[in-house]
């Protein structure tokens, strides 16, 4: 199990962040703090296995977001509260069962 510890924070004015085929498996909850310009996250095929609201909080300008083939078998009821500008949201190939408070 990987964990990805850290981003560099001073690509302030990243747009696109391609993180697939990653043996990520745990994201801190701060990660993607720095990255608030951050448009589109790719985390498909890793071995994540939650998303908590932390995590994506600080990406108000996030559209689209991939998150497909993982392991996430829960997610928060409001985890995507904050992304007011999402377009596209992708789970396919995760083992979700439910939403939780």
């Amino acid at each position: 199990m990987e964990q990805l510890t850290s981003l560099n924070p001073n690509i302030k004015y990243l747009n696109f962040s391609n993180l697939t085929n990653d043996p990520i498996s745990n994201l801190p909850d701060q990660i993607f703090n720095s990255f608030t310009n951050l448009e589109s996250l790719d985390l498909k095929n890793n071995s994540i296995s939650s998303l908590p609201n932390q995590v994506i909080n600080s990406l108000s300008n996030l559209e689209y977001l991939d998150l497909g083939n993982n392991s996430i078998s829960n997610l928060p009821n409001s985890v995507f509260n904050s992304l007011s500008n999402l377009i596209g949201l992708y789970l396919t190939d995760n083992s979700i069962t439910s939403f939780h408070n």
